[in-house]
């Protein structure tokens, strides 16, 4: 990323990031007592073996630390699985009943990731780490998880998890009212979609963005961009939802330009192509 919304450049190289994750994780409560190393006699779990320690560790409701125990040697493998992500989850989700026991749930998550940035786990390990740290409503917390989210969004794309990451960072920066920062991470998000792809949950993704950005290029003032914005997201990602809220902006945006031509023309493909719109009344009220 170009800037980061706690005034740093690009995040650090990966070997002294990763040990910042790890000193970070010392210093939450708990974090390394409750992680351990599988030893070399260890042997590998199967699918089977991740699957019924999953399981079981959601039974445990009251022994939070029991089911860590189960989950911890799934996280230490670093496998992308179904179940190994599941772990993750799992951990994530017993975030409360941990801290009750005095350990940091992102604690763990975070000092796993730090053990092998590299593994195919890291980047499921780091969001999740990163969304627990975002939700205590710290100031300290907010930063990091912010930090870390720039990184997955840098060094894990593609992955499952990358436009969670897009947005929740987007999130962050908007809640701390850096509204720069949101718009430059909402930027560098499309800079790997030049175009929509056969995916089409990615598609949608792209979309989002393409009319948060605009929308945040409105508030600031810059109205032919987000003018584009808008025209991207009805000329390339037509039958995709936002379309009538992308026309219905361009023709509020024209209004404001004083381009009455242009207001009407966009009114007119309004009620034409997306006669359901939830701003039909409105364009046929100002349809001349």
């Amino acid at each position: 990323m170009r800037r980061s919304c706690h005034g740093n450049a690009r995040p650090a190289r990966r070997g002294a990031a990763a040990a910042i994750v790890l000193s970070v994780s010392i210093l939450l409560t708990g974090a390394c007592a409750s992680t351990r190393l599988r030893g070399a006699s260890d042997a590998p779990l199967s699918p089977s073996d991740r699957k019924a320690r999953v399981l079981d560790a959601r039974t445990l409701e009251s022994s939070p630390l029991t089911a860590l125990g189960l989950l911890e040697p799934i996280l230490e493998e670093g496998d992308d699985a179904y179940w190994s992500r599941q772990a993750v989850e799992q951990v994530a989700a017993m975030d409360g009943s941990l801290a009750r026991k005095g350990v940091s749930a992102a604690g763990v998550l975070l000092a796993h990731y730090s053990m092998d940035p590299r593994s195919p786990l890291a980047a499921h390990l780091l969001f999740h780490g990163a969304k627990l740290m975002a939700g205590t409503g710290q100031d300290q917390d907010e930063r990091l998880a912010l930090y870390l989210l720039l990184r997955l969004i840098d060094e894990h794309s593609p992955s499952p998890l990358w436009d969670d990451a897009v947005w929740l960072a987007a999130d962050i920066c908007r809640d701390r009212g850096y509204r720069g920062d949101e718009t430059a991470v909402l930027e560098e998000a499309l800079l790997p979609h030049p175009g929509w792809g056969t995916d089409a949950l990615s598609g949608r993704f792209v979309q989002k963005v393409r009319y948060r950005l605009a929308r945040l290029y409105e508030r600031q003032g810059r109205r032919e961009k987000a003018l584009f914005e808008y025209a991207l997201v009805i000329n390339f990602h037509d039958g995709l939802a936002l379309k009538d809220d992308a026309l219905w902006r361009i023709a509020v945006v024209h209004a404001d330009l004083g381009n009455d031509e242009l207001e009407q023309e966009a009114l007119r493909m309004l009620l034409s192509e997306c006669p359901w719109s939830r701003h039909a009344a409105q364009a046929r009220e100002r349809l001349r």
